[in-house]
């Protein structure tokens, strides 16, 4: 078997390496920004060109990280069917390879994802200078059209307007689309503007092109007139005069943001609702209304579920002056307290869907397995659970404390594992036994955790100087001993991590 795991050991190194000098060969596309060259046809076959290059990048860094999660996958099976001592000469070599392979591979996740990102702006890109090309060539046409009809006028003909095959020059799927929302106007007639009322054609044909445009309660009211050259402008001042006042759309916008509410107090949720509040402020302070005012403020505080408010107006206290208070500051407070409720559930789900409890209430009397990566008897395989530093492994015990919203280890095992730390955060804690709350400063630290098959689960966890304290223990019925514990009675060690 030795043989064999070398080999596995020398391929995740090869296709590591291969990896990691693909994602930095890639790094550029990150940042890369679409260029405008001297013209649209020249950019629009750059950005193709460009398009088609990093399709296949992502296509080669897909495959290297399939190979490199395969390869992952075969060295942890053959390391499971090794015999238990050889399995304890390989362990540090298992930890350091497989670490070290997924190190890669959530590089390439995230390098991935990035490159991703600019896949669709180079798309987006691409599309809009095709079409602004499309539309040049078009209008360009109708212009030709414009000038031999004029020269025919000139020569005695009696026409008196662009026929109806012209109007196929415009990009007649490409028209914008307004049904009386007020809050939608401004947009609608922006595009509309450039589009089609700026365009030199005729009135009578703008005039077709906007019926088009229009649905429902502002197609009614333009359909009142008769389509001719003469009303066109009537029926636009008519659509500006009704949709376009500022004064109607800022009552609109603020029942809307009075009636605005979340689906559900999940974090999920939450952060939508962040989203929808911020659109409707936003368009609410382009109308030239003070968004900053204490009423607004405070009803948009309460719209969120009751952890996110005394958080945010905990944030609110420390400032130093009350006046700092604006939406510019609540938006960012929301955003960094929803930020990381969502980190600490992701870390949370990861922990509770690697974790599997097991209480087999029909086998009282069979005796406890020893663990066969520690050779203990006081827990079961499926209970060992190892934090793995830069230098060393131990394994601890860990506190499910399902009342909690938080993750705490040990401050001793962070420095004794030298375990890394991401940063630091202020924390208002009040513990058992004390009167109050008390403001302390935790280290954010970044912890492997081993399960029962080996596999590691990075975590987030906040440090404290005390996790748990000993206490007596009490004398077990025959019946409470039948139950399936993590670990005997008589163990009295501390618990090192508690699990929110």
């Amino acid at each position: 078997m030795a043989p064999i795991l070398k080999a596995l050991k020398t391929r995740l190194t090869k296709m590591g390496k291969s990896l990691d000098e693909l994602l930095r060969d890639s790094q550029h596309w990150t940042t890369y920004t679409p260029a405008r060259l001297d013209n649209d046809e020249e950019t629009v076959d750059h950005l193709t060109a460009k398009k088609r290059t990093l399709h296949q990048r992502l296509q080669n860094i897909e495959e290297a990280k399939m190979s490199l999660e395969g390869a992952v996958t075969k060295f942890h099976d053959a390391f499971n069917s090794m015999e238990q001592e050889q399995q304890t000469r390989e362990e540090e070599a298992y930890g350091s390879y497989t670490e070290a392979a997924w190190e890669s591979i959530t590089s390439a996740e995230t390098t991935l994802a990035n490159m991703k990102e600019k896949e669709v702006e180079i798309s987006y890109t691409l599309e809009s200078f095709q079409r602004a090309t499309t539309r040049r060539i078009q209008l360009n046409g109708a212009n030709d059209t414009q000038a031999a009809l004029s020269r025919e006028s000139r020569q005695g003909s009696t026409i008196s307007s662009i026929p109806a095959q012209a109007q196929t020059f415009l990009p007649r799927l490409q028209l914008p689309r307004f049904s009386g929302k007020r809050q939608e106007w401004d947009s609608f007639w922006a595009t509309f503007k450039s589009s089609i009322d700026d365009q030199p054609i005729s009135e009578m044909m703008k005039f077709n092109y906007l019926l088009q445009s229009l649905i429902g309660e502002a197609r009614q009211t333009a359909t009142q007139f008769e389509v001719i050259e003469e009303n066109y402008s009537i029926v636009i001042d008519l659509l500006k005069k009704k949709y376009g006042s500022n004064s109607l759309i800022v009552e609109e916008l603020l029942a809307q943001l009075e009636q605005i509410r979340a689906d559900g107090s999940n974090t999920r949720q939450q952060a939508n609702l962040s989203e929808r509040t911020t659109a409707l402020l936003m368009q609410l302070s382009t109308k030239g209304q003070d968004i900053n005012h204490r009423l607004i403020l405070n009803m948009v505080l309460r719209k969120f579920n009751g952890d996110i408010q005394a958080k945010a107006l905990e944030k609110r206290e420390n400032l130093e002056d009350i006046n700092q208070w604006t939406w510019s500051t609540l938006r960012q407070n929301l955003s960094v307290i929803i930020d990381s409720k969502k980190r600490i559930e992701r870390s949370q789900e990861a922990m509770r869907k690697s974790t599997q409890f097991v209480q087999d209430r029909t086998s009282l009397n069979r005796s406890a397995a020893a663990c066969i990566y520690y050779k203990r008897s006081n827990h079961r395989s499926i209970e060992s659970r190892t934090v793995q530093g830069p230098r060393s492994a131990k394994q601890v015990r860990i506190l499910m404390d399902t009342g909690s919203e938080l993750s705490f280890i040990d401050s001793t095992l962070v420095d004794e594992l030298e375990l890394p730390i991401k940063g630091k955060t202020t924390l208002r804690l009040k513990t058992f036994g004390t009167e109050s709350a008390k403001e302390s400063q935790h280290r954010i630290v970044i912890v492997n955790l081993v399960d029962k098959q080996g596999e590691r689960h990075t975590c987030e966890l906040l440090d404290s100087p005390m996790i748990a304290t000993t206490r007596s223990c009490h004398e077990l019925t025959q019946e409470q001993r039948g139950f399936s514990l993590s670990s005997s009675p008589d163990d009295q060690s501390q618990a090192q991590i508690s699990l929110g």
